[in-house]
C-alpha cells in the first residue's frame, strides 16, 4: 500500500516546507487573532481570509487512479488545511481513505525578488501567462502546529498497522493521530516560502515556492516560484 502521507509530502509546498520541531508555545492552531499582509501582483494589499482550493479542488495524475482534494482556510494570521485522500479513484470522488487536517500561522515579512519559476518537478518553466514581469514576490513564515491523520475504514486502519505508520500500532477508522513529527521528520518549523498572488482577476491564485528550493535570497527566502497547481479563491 501506498504510503498514505504521500499527499502531504506532494500537496502544499508552501506547508509541506515548514519544520518538524513541534515545540511551539501556542500549543494550537493559528486563532486568526492577527492579521497578515500580503501584496498582490498588482501592488496592492491581498486580502487573504477565506477559502482557497487547489486545482479546482481535486488533483490527480494523468494515469493515476488515486486523487486528493484539498482546501486551504485562510483566518488572520491562522490558517487551517483539510486534504482528502483517495486510493481508487481519480476524480475525488466518493467517500476518502484518509483525512488530514494541518494548523498553523503565518506571518508576513518582507518582500522578495525572484529569479524564475519551476515545474512540479523542478526544471525550468516560463511564467504563467501575464506574471512574466513579475519580480516582487512576498516573503513569509510558516509554523505549523498541528496534523492529524483519520483512516476511514478498518481495512485502511489494519493496513496503517501493518506499517506501523509513524510509529502507531493502534489506528482505528474514524480515529485520528498526531502526525506532525511523522510528517516533517527533519524538516524547519517555522520555515521561510515565497508567494506570488495574482490579483489581477476576479479569481484569487497563489503560486508557491517549491518545498525543496536551493535558490535562496541573502535573507533566506526561496528565489524560485512553482508554476503548477496554484490555489485559487
Amino acid at each position: 500500500m501506498r504510503n498514505p502521507l504521500w499527499i502531504l509530502i506532494c500537496l502544499i509546498p508552501a506547508f509541506v516546507v515548514l519544520g518538524c520541531d513541534s515545540s511551539s508555545d501556542d500549543g494550537g492552531g493559528g486563532d486568526g487573532g492577527g492579521t497578515i499582509e500580503i501584496i498582490g501582483t498588482s501592488g496592492s494589499a491581498v486580502e487573504m481570509d477565506g477559502t482557497w482550493l487547489r486545482a479546482g479542488g481535486c488533483i490527480s495524475e494523468e494515469g493515476s487512479d488515486e486523487s486528493e482534494s484539498n482546501q486551504l482556510e485562510f483566518d488572520g494570521d491562522g490558517f487551517t488545511a483539510t486534504f482528502d485522500t483517495y486510493l481508487t479513484v481519480e476524480d475525488c470522488s466518493g467517500t476518502p481513505e484518509f483525512v488530514t487536517g494541518v494548523e498553523g500561522s503565518v506571518t508576513s515579512d518582507q518582500m522578495v525578488t525572484i529569479t524564475g519559476w519551476v515545474d512540479g518537478t523542478g526544471d525550468e518553466s516560463t511564467a504563467p501567462e501575464g506574471l512574466e514581469d513579475v519580480t516582487d514576490a512576498n516573503g513569509v513564515t510558516v509554523t505549523l502546529l498541528s496534523a492529524t491523520m483519520t483512516p476511514s475504514t478498518a481495512e485502511i486502519a489494519d493496513g496503517l498497522n501493518s506499517e506501523e505508520l509513524c510509529g502507531y500500532t493502534d489506528w482505528e477508522a474514524g480515529v485520528g493521530q498526531d502526525v506532525l513529527d511523522c510528517l516533517l521528520e527533519d524538516s524547519d518549523n517555522p520555515a521561510k516560502v515565497t508567494w506570488v498572488v495574482d490579483d489581477s482577476g476576479d479569481t484569487l491564485f497563489l503560486y508557491e515556492s517549491p518545498d525543496d528550493s536551493d535558490e535562496l535570497d541573502a535573507d533566506g527566502y526561496p528565489t524560485v516560484i512553482e508554476t503548477n497547481d496554484p490555489l485559487e479563491m
